[in-house]
């Protein structure tokens, strides 16, 4: 090549190498080689004999404990410190558990008191190992009482190994899951980490929907006498497997609950539904395919419907057991499908298996004493066992909250019954619900004030003595009997009440006039301090003032946001600027303590 020819020109004229230089070409370069230090070749020795380096540890994800099969009881050997996130660490580095991030021991705690400068306490740095449990243990600030979990998803081994270990738990007094998307097996799983020990007092459950589980879907199936062509395994020609069949199956029962939700909701405004239909179809076009934002419209509109229980039902609709994906639906559609549905009947309402989950957070041995479901879309199917096992339930659970619910008037009733058997409720919490004057009244008949006649009086004084019979009885009875309660053999630290031994009470109003005669109130005894229904349609200020003297010496009667609290506001503010005029205001100095802002 040129470049080849031009380097082979230039080697045949140069000047070859002269003296030293000549010299130093023809010998070999001598390398020196200085001797290592002694500290320099230990750490390469040393480097060398290390085991390799363990692998990074796995973050966690939604699937990666897929692994994790159900375990009865803790390992052998295992011994719980009483520290919740302490055990948790522990028990998943010896089950081979990646740790959910909510449950791990913080890298800071709030309240901690360090030992470290102001300084490191602000910025601790990446490179110093500190061990907070023993840090925390030796300041006595051991363990939050709180543990929450918000917007975050939970996978069946976190909720397994809580369940195991919330029995040793010491110091976790509440316990929030918001967001979670719980399903029924880890509601279980939880259920059965809340007994005999346990220091949990509070459960809050928010934001949660429930659906049917797949064992309920089994059980129709095997119940079912004439199975349909999605039961029997076919779905437009295609085999399916039994797993197939049985989600299609739990996929359609789970249609048809919300649907027949929707259908109580049309019957609860309209009384019944010939009278919804009617106000739906007024405007016209009930054959006009709509979308999603059309038919919430249109509902909101002509029915005054809104809210996520809409998008709902358009869902379903769309669904495989409808239109299957058209993306469009009409009221007519809408119409068929809801009168399909059928009612249920009491029994089976009773079984409901969503509503037994709930309601075994209510029953014995577990130990709560405050519960709050809040904005888990209950409604009156699921209430029924609830309310059933809260009529049965234990003392100590004083709180109860259901805000931001879809309770109707029977989900009312049905808690009205409850009280009347459980009297030890010091909360009830209904607020953001569709309770409307008639639930308002069902509430408060089981904790007014009753004016007895004469027939009332011989009546009410009898079932007095009997009562008096009764807590005798049980006083004997329990001096014979022998070892320590429940409350006490099993949960030390914990207080929990006992049913008041307390009879009705018979009260005897003097007559105001001479010549009139006194009158008797019948009270029965109960712990009710508040009752919160804010924001619900309670629409007449005479139906709140008609109660308001009749209900519980002192209690709170929240009414705050309701029609009915507006009238009474501006009736209020009428009679105070007449009170300043000259005219005259009767005050109540007993029943409810009306709320209204």
């Amino acid at each position: 090549s040129r470049g080849g020819q031009g380097q082979a020109a230039w080697n045949s004229h140069a000047m070859p190498p002269k003296g030293k230089a000549a010299k130093a070409k023809a010998e070999p370069p001598k390398i020196e080689v200085k001797e290592e230090k002694p500290f320099v070749k230990e750490l390469v020795d040393s480097a060398k004999d290390a085991p390799p380096k363990p692998p990074p540890t796995a973050t966690w994800v939604f699937g990666i404990n897929g692994h994790v099969e159900h375990l009865a009881s803790l390992p052998a050997g295992f011994h719980c410190s009483g520290i919740f996130r302490t055990d948790y660490a522990k028990l998943c580095a010896a089950l081979g558990i990646v740790p959910h991030p909510s449950l791990q021991v913080p890298r800071g705690r709030k309240g901690a008191h360090s030992k470290h400068d102001e300084h490191d306490s602000v910025r601790r740095s990446s490179l110093k190992v500190i061990d907070l449990a023993a840090e925390a243990a030796e300041s006595g600030d051991v363990e939050d009482s709180v543990l929450a979990v918000r917007s975050r998803l939970i996978d069946f081994a976190s909720m397994l190994l809580m369940s195991l270990l919330l029995p040793a738990a010491q110091h976790i007094k509440i316990l929030c899951f918001s967001g979670c998307m719980l399903d029924m097996e880890m509601l279980q799983l939880l259920r059965r980490g809340l007994e005999t020990s346990c220091s949990v007092e509070a459960l809050q459950l928010e934001w949660n929907q429930l659906a049917l589980p797949l064992s309920a879907a089994l059980e129709d199936l095997e119940t079912s006498s004439s199975p349909d062509s999605i039961a029997a395994g076919s779905d437009a020609g295609e085999e399916l497997s039994g797993v197939d069949v049985a989600e299609r199956r739990r996929y359609r029962l789970q249609s048809q609950r919300c649907l027949r939700a929707f259908r109580s909701w049309l019957v609860d405004l309209f009384r019944d539904l010939p009278a919804a239909w009617t106000a739906l179809q007024e405007p016209g076009g009930m054959e006009t395919p709509l979308t999603a934002e059309g038919f919430y419209d249109a509902l909101e509109a002509r029915l005054g419907l809104h809210g996520s229980q809409v998008h709902e039902v358009f869902e379903v609709l769309d669904g495989p057991d409808y239109e299957s994906g058209c993306a469009q639906i009409s009221l007519e559609v809408l119409r068929e499908a809801v009168d399909a549905i059928e009612e249920l009947p009491d029994d089976t309402m009773a079984r409901d298996p969503i509503g037994l989950a709930i309601a075994a957070f209510l029953e014995e041995p577990c130990i709560l004493e405050s519960i709050s479901l809040r904005a888990c879309s209950l409604g009156h199917l699921e209430v029924v066992p609830l309310a059933a096992a809260l009529a049965k339930g234990p003392w100590h659970l004083r709180t109860l909250n259901l805000w931001e619910n879809r309770l109707c008037d029977r989900a009312a009733a049905s808690l009205a019954c409850a009280l009347e058997a459980y009297r030890g409720l010091e909360y009830l919490g209904l607020g953001h619900n569709r309770i409307t004057d008639a639930g308002l009244i069902e509430l408060s008949k089981v904790v007014e004030t009753v004016v007895l006649e004469e027939a009332g009086l011989k009546e009410a004084r009898d079932r007095i003595h009997h009562q008096e019979a009764q807590i005798n009885a049980e006083a004997k009875k329990k001096a014979k009997a022998k070892g320590r309660s429940r409350a006490e053999s099993d949960a030390p630290g914990r207080h929990f009440r006992t049913a008041p031994s307390i009879p009705d009470v018979i009260e005897e109003c003097q007559a105001e006039a001479d010549g009139e005669a006194s009158t008797w109130l019948y009270r029965r005894p109960c712990e009710l301090r508040r009752l919160d229904l804010s924001e619900n349609p309670i629409r007449h200020a005479a139906t709140v003032e008609a109660l308001q003297p009749r209900g519980p010496q002192g209690a709170d009667l929240v009414l705050r946001g309701s029609p009915a609290a507006t009238l009474i506001l501006a009736k209020r503010a009428s009679e105070t600027r007449e009170r300043h005029t000259g005219g005259r205001s009767k005050a109540v100095l007993h029943g409810w303590v009306l709320v209204l802002t």
